[in-house]
């Protein structure tokens, strides 16, 4: 079996955090996933009312506390797999038609949101995996548009009803899309499609009735998820999407500058947070933080 724990760094809670994370390997998170040759994979996951482990793009999601400013003390970190043996299941690495899976993340405790990609790692269809049953059902295409060669689907966000991304081209990058799909299956339609500043998506979130995302010079922008034209949203400028309705002040990707603002996007509410001396990196969330000080990654809560 191959092992695939480094597709499954990056742990955002729903409820409460469990007492470890492998936040070492969240760390490493981002890197291109590569082309799985075995039949069967290990994958991880958590029950979805605690929480899902899901793919990393390169940052430490809703990890910290609103009072950073405590210094933190070295603990041992664990992985997943050895805190919460159960959280371990077992996946195809192929589809039926010989594509690759990609686990995306876990969409309740018994199923497991797929992405199907081809040879190279284009992403052409969404299927879930129940691990009860140990078989899995086709959502739906990831829609490629006439004569785009190069057209290439982004991160997936499932939202309570829809799962939504955004897909580019990645030779020319005149070209940015976002794509939603019903949870329990369908047609994907495209919901709007970005230039400008609005088209430097770095993360969405994904609401009943629209689609927020987050941009790489910061600041958020909403569309309806029927459709229409995207609008900034007032007073995030400078903000970046960690998980809604949270947002932070870093780019996701900056991994030597510290958080210094939590922000609530619901609310309004804005959490001012203090590094301890000489961490760097330091994300945090309302329930805990993670910093590297003296090139040892803390956690506290």
């Amino acid at each position: 079996m191959t092992d695939l724990k480094p597709l499954f760094e990056d742990l955002v809670p729903d409820e409460q955090p469990p007492s470890r994370v492998d936040v070492g390997a969240a760390a490493r998170a981002g890197r291109r996933v590569r082309r799985r040759r075995a039949l069967t994979a290990s994958v991880p996951f958590a029950a979805a009312a605690v929480t899902a482990l899901v793919l990393a793009t390169g940052s430490l999601a809703d990890l910290g506390r609103r009072d950073a400013s405590a210094t933190p003390s070295p603990s041992t970190i664990s992985s997943a797999g050895d805190v919460w043996s159960s959280a371990m299941t077992t996946i195809p690495a192929v589809a039926s038609d010989g594509l690759t899976y990609a686990p995306v993340t876990a969409l309740s405790a018994t199923e497991v949101l797929l992405r199907v990609n081809t040879s190279l790692d284009k992403g052409v269809r969404l299927e879930v995996y129940d691990t009860a049953a140990r078989e899995s059902r086709v959502l739906g295409d990831m829609p490629q548009p006439d004569g785009a060669r190069d057209y290439y689907p982004q991160r997936v966000e499932p939202g309570l009803e829809h799962i939504a991304w955004w897909a580019e081209d990645v030779r020319t990058q005149k070209r940015t899309d976002v794509w939603a799909l019903p949870r329990s299956g369908g047609e994907a339609t495209l919901v709007t499609r970005l230039s400008g500043p609005a088209a430097a998506v770095e993360r969405l979130g994904v609401l009943r009735d629209r689609v927020v995302w987050s941009v790489r010079q910061g600041g958020l922008y909403a569309v309806p998820i029927t459709g229409g034209t995207p609008q900034a949203m007032p007073g995030t400028g400078g903000l970046h999407l960690v998980s809604w309705p949270w947002a932070s002040d870093v780019h996701g990707h900056d991994t030597e500058a510290n958080q210094s603002v939590l922000v609530n996007l619901e609310t309004g509410e804005r959490q001012f947070l203090h590094a301890p001396p000489g961490a760097t990196g330091m994300r945090c969330s309302p329930s805990w933080c993670v910093a590297t000080v003296d090139r040892r990654t803390m956690e506290w809560s």
